[in-house]
């Protein structure tokens, strides 16, 4: 069973992206369905900010808590195990979100895009529109 999970949006709602907007919606879907794998109760909180040129995108989760280690490696191929019990693959979900980033960054044009963890979020730019 699963427990409940609140979820808040914050940001300047006049803020515009230059992206592709169907990897756009697959970057996200990825993120959000990794967050809800957790069965836990919590928090997410997606939040958006003007950053240099970009708009800095954050998905937070209380449910998460990373190590330095796991940080560095959340959206390498490594980090991808198989369930055997549900028979799904966890942790996928972050290696398609740092390929959408990278797809923007080398084919699109959009030199500077990032995507990153920290302890409890998930931290990706985009440029601004």
């Amino acid at each position: 069973s699963y427990g409940l999970v609140t979820i808040t949006v914050q940001g300047n709602s006049g803020l515009r992206v230059r992206a592709d907007k169907i990897l756009l919606f697959y970057l996200l879907d990825s993120l959000i369905s990794a967050c809800f794998e957790k069965k836990d109760s919590g928090e997410l909180c997606f939040s958006f900010e003007m950053s240099e040129g970009f708009i800095k995108f954050a998905l937070s989760d209380s449910r998460m808590h990373l190590t330095k280690e796991q940080q560095a490696q959340l959206f390498y191929a490594d980090n991808v195990k198989m369930d055997e019990h549900e028979n799904v693959l966890r942790g996928s979900q972050y290696l398609v979100a740092k390929q959408i980033i990278r797809e923007h960054d080398e084919r699109l044009g959009h030199v500077g895009c990032r995507i990153y963890a920290e302890e409890d979020r998930v931290v990706f730019t985009l440029p601004k529109k």
